[in-house]
């Protein structure tokens, strides 16, 4: 699958600015990155790229329980693993350099809006865009890359492509062996929040996805000295929008619980469903909660209406 036109020349000169302009050129033209029941609005902005070394020591400081686990996979491990569960031949030449290539997909600021408005949950366009921003990102630009870059004769994979997920019998439970969050991390595109979301500079309200390759290309430098550095509770206490935000309170200011998110985002049921503030939502409100998540209810509401929404928000003195 490759949409666009590849002038090899152009690539040669200068891979990565051929390959940053090839992305943006996807997803701006591309029909699919449309919402056609919203006045065919735009799903994501224009995307943002960095690029990790895939020998970085940080991609071993991931497998530390502490951060991630030791069942996170290294970028080297990564190709392999991934070009064997897709079925795709494994070069036994062991490749000099690994690059990580991470994607930045803003949303839109019209579906940005529509969240805004809400305190319950998501609403039913931020539903729309997630759900089919997902399958454009990974049906329509990471594979679209992927062939791009196996054409011109390099081996690649998106892990997100593939069912990246294993059981760990730990408390993480269900989990992936391939963090977009921490790729995007490490490719210098952010840092994290107090939700557990990362900080671009394009904001917390944007969709994440990668590419790993043994095509050699410059690295995006980090510009920050911690992985928090971006949030401004972790810089001064300030802030705290996002707890106010969750309808299920599953933000503190001890940091994000997972659980409790993926259970109000998953339906489990509930005698009464508490927002941060301690007011219960029952009656109606329940019935409504129960009616949406039937179909895949994502919340998102801790990704607007904060000052982290859209940018790198500025530092508060206090």
């Amino acid at each position: 699958m490759m949409p666009l036109e590849i002038n090899q020349d152009k690539f040669n000169e200068n891979p990565l600015l051929f390959l940053e302009e090839w992305i943006t050129k996807l997803v701006l033209g591309n029909q699919n990155n449309r919402l056609l029941a919203y006045d065919n609005d735009p799903i994501f902005d224009e995307p943002l790229i960095g690029v990790a070394d895939g020998d970085d020591t940080i991609f071993r400081e991931f497998k530390k329980e502490i951060i991630i686990g030791d069942f996170h996979l290294t970028p080297r491990e990564a190709l392999r693993v991934y070009r064997i569960r897709q079925g795709k031949t494994v070069s036994k030449k062991r490749p000099r350099r690994i690059s990580v290539i991470s994607c930045i997909f803003p949303t839109n600021i019209n579906s940005r809006l529509s969240s805004r408005r809400e305190s319950f949950g998501g609403s039913a366009r931020w539903n729309a865009i997630q759900h089919s921003g997902k399958v454009f990102i990974e049906d329509v630009v990471l594979q679209s890359l992927v062939s791009l870059l196996e054409h011109l004769g390099y081996q690649a994979v998106a892990p997100c492509c593939t069912d990246p997920e294993i059981e760990v019998q730990s408390s993480h439970g269900r989990v992936s062996d391939w963090s977009e969050k921490h790729i995007a991390y490490a490719a210098g595109l952010g840092t994290f929040s107090l939700n557990g979301g990362l900080i671009t500079p394009r904001g917390k309200a944007v969709n994440l996805g990668s590419i790993i390759t043994d095509l050699a290309l410059p690295i995006t430098p980090r510009p920050y000295d911690n992985h928090m550095a971006y949030c401004l509770f972790y810089q001064n206490g300030s802030c705290k929008r996002c707890i106010k935000r969750c309808p299920s309170g599953s933000i503190s200011e001890q940091g994000y619980d997972a659980r409790k998110c993926f259970d109000y985002n998953s339906g489990v049921p509930h005698d009464i469903v508490r927002n941060s503030d301690g007011e219960g939502y029952t009656g109606s409100h329940i019935e409504d909660f129960q009616q949406i998540h039937y179909k895949g209810f994502l919340c998102g509401l801790c990704e607007t209406k904060v000052p982290c929404e859209g940018r790198i928000p500025p530092a508060i003195n206090i």
